[in-house]
């Protein structure tokens, strides 16, 4: 198609299943995770999908890993997230289920609290940084000279 979409690619599909925490869905931890919010570069089931659908296209963008089209960045936005990136951050912002302060009892509530925008804005401008540097060499390529550097945007 015009903007380069096209299904999955397989190579960064298995790429996508071999970080951490992606075998799993991000919310239930359900084993099938076929399904994707490009917003935050994370994996989930089926039916946490729809929850994440119901949150609106602005808080989560949606896709079926295996059924949709994809562009470049939208691939790059998985290959760079990760269940467990979030998972972390979520529970340094006391955002984890397990987390005896967590705020909410739902955690679907989290993405949309001012901690979720800043992940989401951090992850959308690191994407377009490594989209515009071309051929993608991998997240340790796109990490490399960053550590320690808080204004780079990056997400640890």
């Amino acid at each position: 198609s015009h903007d380069g979409s096209r299904s999955f690619p397989p190579a960064c599909l298995s790429l996508l299943q071999s970080l951490p925490g992606n075998l799993h869905c991000i919310d239930c931890h359900a084993a099938d995770a076929s399904w994707a919010s490009v917003t935050y570069g994370t994996v989930m089931c089926l039916k946490c999908s729809g929850r994440h659908r119901g949150l609106g296209v602005q808080t989560s963008y949606v896709k079926s890993l295996t059924m949709d089209s994809w562009n470049h960045s939208q691939v790059l936005s998985m290959l760079e997230g990760g269940n467990t990136q979030l998972s972390q951050f979520f529970s340094r912002h006391h955002m984890s289920p397990t987390d005896p302060n967590y705020y909410g009892p739902d955690v679907i509530n989290r993405y949309n609290t001012k901690a979720a925008l800043f992940y989401k804005h951090h992850l959308s401008n690191h994407i377009k940084s490594v989209a515009e540097k071309g051929v993608y060499l991998g997240r340790e390529a796109c990490r490399r000279g960053k550590s320690g550097n808080k204004s780079s945007g990056k997400i640890k």
